[in-house]
């Protein structure tokens, strides 16, 4: 193909026409992979859909700009004669996980933790967005390095009206019982519970180098067993077994939801607060966690000098919020409490803004696609905010009784909202667009002015690169009057 240098073909699939190939790209200078579809007879009825199928697939992964989801980086169509060849330019990784799976290597907990940790966080994020996958298995899962990232969204599902769907797709190794049925009977099935269950086989799979697909042709009595014992024996912890049983569950509501994998997989060491001055630290469970510093203030010759203590900010506490309910971690024994049913519903997804306030009530603001705010009582009680004045997402810390809102997706714009306010107010703006990733910045509250932090080494979304309040120690906080 123009542009392109071909090399190795790394797979063919005889069925779908697709063929697989290293490359570099001659533009941008760079390995790079290309999966080619090819269409023939394109006057035939059904071939334009498929076209139309294979053009979304690549949208729809695009969509999904994660950092543990591969990256589409253009797709090119070619129509010779009555034949029609999409081509879907994707990042160069090192390998699939299936072909560790081909080699024998088997996963230990570290690494099934952050398999699992990954690949369920970048779907989660297409599952925000109304996108479930539908062909979750190792071979669709890619590693470099430390980095695992999800792949080949051909078989995806767009949420409309419903999650559920009777059409089929997928492999019938780490297909959900309901899926199966659906391939049979064409019965309804939830294809976002169904990617649950099949990135649950594929960890088994990984745990144990033993194909899951027998366990899914089971009944359910006799599948639940087998589930039970093959995972019982796994030489992983306590913690991580409950999970697998859960994400395998027979019935679909007894399966978590792919944010609540993500939201069981928080570990103790992940929720330290940082080191640097007064800063909100978001985790996967988007909470800002906040720790007291100090603060020096310069008085001027002749005005009575008086020492004033920095703002003391209890740490916070992790919480998950949903629709419908809250519920809240227990540091002591690392366990989420039972879901506190809200006495209104909200309308907060993934990228909402939580934070916790100092009297352990929670205020939820923005979103994707929203800017109204709302208080959160411990009982579950609901009190409506007045809303923001832009649609935000991601960033929030509390910093002397107000709420402080940062950036969004392609916005530089700031706000705050003093507690019991009827409105909030405008901060200055940051000096570029963010959402998560490098470089920092910090602003100082006695000079309304964002300044800039030396850059991370390695940019993530898990955790915010902003700091609000008093600097780091190494910096000096003055106020004058």
């Amino acid at each position: 193909m123009e542009g392109f240098v071909t090399g190795e073909r790394l797979a063919y699939n005889h069925m779908t026409f697709v063929t697989i190939y290293q490359a570099t790209c001659l533009a941008r200078n760079r390995p790079v992979v290309l999966k080619k579809h090819e269409f023939h007879m394109i006057d035939e009825p059904g071939t334009q859909d498929q076209i139309n199928v294979c053009l979304n697939a690549a949208l729809f992964q695009a969509k999904v700009q994660h950092p543990n989801s591969c990256e589409v980086l253009e797709v090119k169509v070619h129509i010779e004669k009555a034949n029609c060849y999409v081509y879907h330019v994707l990042e160069a990784l090192d390998t699939s996980v299936g072909k560790d799976v081909e080699a024998g290597k088997r996963y230990e907990e570290p690494e099934l933790r952050q398999f699992l940790q990954q690949t369920a966080s970048a779907l989660a994020f297409a599952h925000s967005k109304g996108i479930a996958h539908r062909d979750v298995k190792p071979d669709n899962v890619f590693r470099t390095a430390n980095t695992f990232k999800l792949g080949d969204f051909g078989c995806f599902f767009e949420k409309k009206l419903t999650s559920y769907t009777t059409s089929y797709a997928g492999d019938e190794r780490y297909m959900s019982p309901q899926l199966r049925k659906a391939c049979i009977r064409k019965t309804p099935y939830n294809a976002f519970k169904a990617d649950v269950f099949a990135l649950g086989a594929s960890l088994l799979h990984l745990a144990t180098l033993t194909s899951p697909r027998p366990l899914v042709t089971l009944k359910q009595t006799y599948m639940q067993e087998k589930v039970n014992s093959q995972v019982q024996a796994l030489s992983c912890s306590e913690e991580l077994k409950d999970l697998i049983k859960r994400m395998l569950a027979y019935e679909e509501g007894d399966r978590p939801t792919m944010s609540e994998v993500c939201a069981a997989l928080v570990q103790p060491e992940e929720v330290k607060s940082p080191r640097l001055g007064l800063a909100a630290r978001l985790q996967t469970s988007q909470s800002a966690l906040l720790r007291p510093t100090t603060a020096k203030l310069v008085i001027r010759p002749g005005v009575r000098r008086e020492t004033k203590p920095a703002p003391q900010v209890q740490t916070s506490q992790l919480v998950h919020v949903t629709e419908s309910y809250i519920r809240f971690l227990n540091f002591q024994t690392f366990t989420w409490g039972q879901p506190i049913n809200l006495s209104t519903q909200i309308q907060v997804n993934k990228w909402s803004i939580w934070v916790v306030l100092d009297d352990g009530r929670v205020f939820c603001c923005g979103g994707e696609g929203t800017n109204s705010a709302w208080i959160v009582g411990r009982g579950g009680t609901v009190e409506e905010q007045p809303s923001m004045t832009e649609v935000r997402c991601l960033h929030g810390v509390l910093v002397l009784s107000a709420v402080y809102v940062f950036g969004g997706i392609k916005r530089n714009s700031c706000e705050k909202f003093p507690l019991g306010s009827p409105q909030w107010r405008t901060l200055p703006p940051m000096h570029q667009a963010r959402f998560s990733f490098n470089p920092c910045f910090y602003v100082d509250l006695a000079r309304p002015k964002w300044k800039h932090l030396p850059q991370t080494q390695t940019p993530s979304c898990l955790s915010t690169s902003l700091f609000l309040g008093y600097p780091p120690a190494a910096c000096t906080c003055t106020t004058t009057s």
